[in-house]
């Protein structure tokens, strides 16, 4: 029995290490013909991105969904209503003294102002063609400027000044419409002295208000406290943005005339005082047969009532304040 046992033995032992050698060498085999599944790669964000990384970027939605309805749809108003032609106000002061040119400045072409100054040779006259010929009439009166002295020669009639007080300013005003017709407004001759000094403006406002009539401050001054008084009076105001002439050379009048049309085209509307000279009606007959009226529509001062001034410092008129 014993032998028997030792025999035993000895082929367990054997069988045990067929099997292990069989196992080390066989399962690398098999294994290697298995197909193998890598486990999800591991990418590390930054908190402060990942914060940032939406679903909405990470999904990439239809365009549409990111716009917001506004900017998808366009409003009714953008779409039935084309942006208006913009406006052009030409207003030819100094009417009165030449009868010729005061009939050559009216009967350029379209709508016009003209400001005609009271107690003149032809005032008269030229306020009923005017008014014949569709023009719109306000009177321009004088006013004290800087350079205003009592008692010197020149002063116009019934030029208003800072010694007078409201009755005297409210007589010379009536005095003044009397002798211009048709008159629906008004603006200032010079006055950069008079239209800075708040009483006498309000009691020419208050006067204004009797009338009707609106107000056309033609600006000497950066001081004008013109459209002030005006508000506080409920008159209807608007105010010169351009003077074509104040600097008296063709190169100049063509300059200001192209700034006039690039401020209607940026703002909507500009106001131009021109005068009745020479080289600018000659400037205006010919500016003004050139211009189409999808690009630019000539109107009267008094459409442009209660707009935003345009005027920017430089443009003051020399020799008229």
């Amino acid at each position: 029995p014993a032998p028997r046992h030792g025999y035993s033995h000895f082929l367990n032992t054997f069988y045990l290490l067929v099997l292990s050698t069989c196992l080390c060498v066989g399962l690398p085999v098999f294994a290697e013909s298995l197909p193998y599944t890598y486990p999800p790669q591991t990418v590390l964000v930054e908190p402060s991105q990942a914060i940032l990384e939406s679903p909405r970027a990470i999904h990439n939605p239809p365009q549409a969904i990111l716009k917001s309805p506004r900017t998808i749809q366009k409003s009714p108003r953008a779409l039935t209503q084309p942006r208006e032609t913009p406006k052009l106000a030409i207003v030819i002061d100094d009417l009165g003294y030449s009868r010729s040119r005061g009939l050559q400045a009216i009967n350029l072409p379209g709508p016009m102002t003209v400001a005609v100054m009271p107690h003149t040779p032809n005032a008269r006259l030229l306020a009923e063609a005017a008014h014949a010929a569709g023009k719109e009439v306000i009177l321009h009166h004088p006013m004290q400027g800087s350079n205003y002295h009592p008692g010197a020669t020149g002063i116009m009639t019934g030029t208003l000044t800072l010694a007078m007080g409201r009755e005297e300013i409210s007589g010379a005003l009536a005095a003044a419409f009397a002798s211009v017709p048709h008159c629906v407004g008004m603006n200032n001759h010079t006055g950069s002295t008079l239209t800075a000094a708040p009483a006498h403006m309000h009691w020419l406002m208050q006067d204004l208000a009797t009338r009707g009539h609106y107000y056309l401050d033609s600006r000497t001054t950066a001081q004008t406290v013109a459209g002030e008084a005006a508000d506080a009076w409920g008159i209807p105001f608007v105010s010169r943005d351009v003077f074509l002439d104040h600097k008296y050379t063709a190169s100049a009048l063509e300059y200001e005339f192209d700034r006039a049309l690039d401020i209607a085209r940026r703002a909507g509307n500009v106001v131009l005082i021109a005068h009745p000279l020479p080289l600018s009606l000659a400037l205006l007959e010919r500016r003004l047969a050139q211009l189409s009226p999808e690009e630019f529509q000539l109107v009267h001062a008094s459409d442009l009532l209660n707009t935003p001034v345009q005027w920017a410092p430089g443009g003051v008129l020399a020799g008229e304040e």
